[in-house]
């Protein structure tokens, strides 16, 4: 029989009005097919590439020619896929695959595809070239092409640009590195009282202090408190000085944004702080002070200035007039003299780019002031560089919050796309579908006895290929849904509802003579809608495999797996598989078996795996070949008294 259905072959004994009816049927169906496949291959967004089998570039679409700088022209039969990729990744990721799959891989177009001629899903990063020698990161998604008789006939590449993304993960890199690299304590502790982060400047300044290495000593506090304390450091910083032993430090409190932790800044101040104390304990001995200290009458004459100011002033290259110190009007000088009578007036003075920490008081039974100058001129830019460092975080962070959201927007609209895409398949691919399925039983029926046998047989196999790829879209249009439709988790009894499936499929083949046992008392937390969707394709093709035997038997449990723990399993003595090819079994299309055999369309289990993998669970198998299967699956919240593996329940 010809495998090519020529028109003639089928139209020409019919009368003029069946063949116009027929035609007219015809070309709606192939207009509207092959516009979908225009919109699939024209799109900009994503590069579609397919080779030969030896990797010379066959389509090249608008996609493609926007992201690699080449038109389809100079591409197609003239450049291979190794000629638009990074050689030096080619040959790592030759020998990584080499390792992995413990065979030698040749660098170059082998190392591209040879995971999808083996029939392994393979999606990964490369870096591609462009035709002006530009580079951009990539995500592609590789598929094996074959023939009727399985043979590799060449490669479908499917690409995404990866730069807006890698961008975004440097930066994140960048802005996460500012904590470790500062001079200074840096600890983030969250309003639970956990440490976070701890910086090495932190860790290394408790180490030399000989201090507990807790940071949490930095900001003690019930997680009430800091919660509270939060809340003050959203609008304003908290400073304030903090002694750990023998220590003191300048602390800072601030409250990074969109979170729920504060982050700690912590100077060492130790050293000012002996120096404070020491000067007031060297009132007494201003000559021996190691700080500035001036004496100024009320009536403005400077009485005493120790060495240590006139050095400071001198190394600072500033007037050598202590007056500057302390300037005013003998009528100020006397107002400020009563003032620190009271209390010494403490203040900062700048001096050119000097900033010193002024003290002024008054000495007992005279009429002058005192002046203690200590210069913290390089605190003060150490202070400044701090708030300079807080600040470009605040606005580092502030970016990267504003591209996340543009990214989530774009994320967004991109799914949106998807979902019009699956609304595309679902009505305009199977109405041109239904019409060729439709009217070729039209044609059939009308004018079957007019058309020869061979020609008939040649509709019946156009029929059969029609619905079988009717079938192929509702999979994949349940795999989409699988991926995309919002997840309402519930405790859920799983013996239950194996058993409703069961009866199901016992309704439906009631001839079948099929034992089934289901363990009692199954539960897990998760979407019963997906969970269901789990056990009508597993115990649906437990069905299918063991329908050559003329009494089967199926079974449902739990037991603990030593690498997964707690697993459901669904176990039958059907046909079993090839445990060489179990890697094949969750990739969409691979089917073990031939159509003929057990017909399927080869996306139940890959729907399975999404469906247990969007719960966070893991799905494998196990078989032999006429000695049936074992699936099993995990579910993270799976409430069983299991047994150990492999027992029978």
């Amino acid at each position: 029989m010809p495998k090519k259905i020529r028109d003639s072959a089928i139209f020409n004994p019919a009368a003029d009005t069946a063949t116009s009816i027929t035609e007219a049927g015809r070309q709606e169906s192939l207009l509207k097919a092959e516009g979908l496949q225009n919109a699939i291959f024209n799109s900009a967004n994503f590069s579609t590439i397919t080779t030969d089998a030896k990797g010379v570039i066959q389509i090249f679409n608008v996609g493609a020619e926007r992201m690699l700088g080449y038109t389809a022209a100079d591409a197609m039969n003239k450049i291979t896929l190794a000629d638009i990729s990074d050689p030096q990744e080619l040959i790592a990721r030759a020998k990584a695959l080499s390792t992995e799959l413990s065979t030698s891989i040749t660098p170059g177009f082998e190392a591209l595809v040879f995971k999808a001629s083996r029939g392994i899903e393979d999606i990964y990063e490369l870096t591609y070239i462009r035709k002006d020698g530009s580079r951009f990161p990539a995500v592609v998604s590789v598929t094996a092409l074959r023939d009727d008789q399985g043979a590799v006939i060449g490669y479908l590449l499917i690409g995404t640009d990866n730069t807006d993304r890698k961008k975004m993960e440097e930066e994140a890199a960048h802005l996460a590195s500012f904590p470790a690299l500062s001079p200074y304590g840096i600890i983030e502790i969250g309003c639970d009282g956990s440490v976070r982060f701890v910086n090495p400047a932190a860790i290394t300044t408790l180490a030399q202090l000989g201090l507990d290495p807790d940071a949490r000593q930095f900001l003690p506090g019930t997680p009430e408190e800091l919660v509270l304390l939060r809340s003050l450091c959203e609008q304003t910083p908290q400073t304030q000085e903090l002694h750990l032993g023998k220590a003191t430090f300048l602390r800072v409190v601030a409250a990074p944004p969109g979170g729920d932790s504060l982050r700690v800044y912590a100077l060492d101040i130790t050293d000012r702080k002996k120096m404070e104390e020491e000067a007031a304990h060297l009132a007494s001995f201003p000559a021996l002070s190691p700080y500035g200290i001036i004496e100024i009458g009320c009536d403005g004459s400077v009485r005493f200035v120790n060495p240590a100011a006139i050095t400071t002033l001198a190394q600072l290259g500033l007037d050598p007039d202590a007056r500057q110190f302390l300037p005013g009007t003998p009528e100020e000088l006397v107002l400020l003299r009563s003032l620190c009578e009271q209390t010494p007036q403490t203040q900062e003075l700048h001096l050119g780019k000097a900033t010193f920490l002024r003290v002024v008081a008054a000495p007992p039974g005279g009429d002058s002031l005192r002046v203690y100058a200590l210069d913290i001129t390089d605190r003060k830019k150490m202070e400044e560089a701090l708030w300079k460092s807080e600040e470009a975080i605040r606005a580092l962070n502030a970016d990267l919050e504003e591209r996340v959201h543009r990214r989530t927007a774009e994320l967004e609209a991109a799914n949106k796309e998807l979902e019009a895409f699956s609304y595309s398949v679902s009505h305009d691919l199977r109405s041109p579908l239904r019409s060729i399925d439709g009217f070729s039983q039209a044609f059939l029926e009308d004018f079957g006895s007019a058309v020869p046998e061979e020609g008939r047989e040649d509709l019946e196999r156009v029929r059969r290929a029609t619905q079988r790829m009717g079938h192929l879209i509702e999979d994949m249009l349940l795999l989409s849904r699988v991926t995309r439709r919002e997840m309402h988790v519930q405790e859920t009894d799983m013996s239950a509802l194996a058993t409703d499936v069961a009866e199901e499929l016992a309704r439906d083949d009631p001839q079948r003579d099929v034992q089934l046992s289901i363990e009692p008392g199954m539960a897990a937390t998760g979407d019963p809608q997906l969970l269901r969707i789990v056990l009508v394709n597993l115990l649906g093709n437990a069905w299918k495999f063991t329908s050559k035997h003329e009494q089967a038997h199926v079974s449902v449990g739990t037991v603990r797996d030593p690498e997964h723990g707690p697993a459901f399993f669904v176990r039958d003595d059907g046909a079993g598989f090839d445990a060489k090819y179990k890697e094949k079994l969750f990739v969409p299309f691979q089917r073990l078996h031939a159509q003929e055999e057990f017909p399927g369309t080869g996306i139940g289990l890959a729907t399975i795996q999404r469906a247990v993998r969007r719960h966070g669970g893991d799905v494998w198998a196990e078989g032999e070949v006429d000695r049936g299967a074992t699936f099993y699956f995990t579910i993270p919240d799976l409430h069983v008294s299991y047994s150990a593996k492999g027992e029978q329940p």
